[in-house]
């Protein structure tokens, strides 16, 4: 039994691949517009905005662990969901720039 081609290969990380979709919106044409993919540095284009600066995973941790600090003054810390939780963790893990300060200096 032969296998199908693919390029896929077992041990090798996949990642897909940017798609086109056409959208719809009320009475006017149809309009194609290409979807982000990161992997591929596609993104949206409101990034492409003079002036537009994403966030550092390190500016995402400050503002997530103000918040979690802000709930557990109010004692809200059981409000806090799962998504909101696993994202602060993976935002701790992955952080390079653990103060304002340095934050600010790279920012420059």
């Amino acid at each position: 039994m032969s296998q199908p081609s693919s390029s896929f290969h077992p041990g090798q990380p996949t990642q897909p691949a940017a798609t086109t979709t056409k959208m719809h919106h009320g009475t006017g044409p149809e309009e194609e517009v290409e979807e982000e993919d990161a992997s591929e540095l596609k993104f949206p284009k409101e990034f492409e905005v003079s002036g537009c600066d994403a966030l550092m995973i390190s500016e995402v941790f400050l503002l997530l662990d103000h918040r979690r600090r802000q709930s557990e003054e109010k004692e809200e810390i059981e409000d806090m969901n799962e998504v909101f939780v696993k994202t602060l963790e993976y935002t701790r893990r992955l952080s390079k720039f653990k103060s304002r300060e340095t934050i600010r200096a790279v920012r420059g």
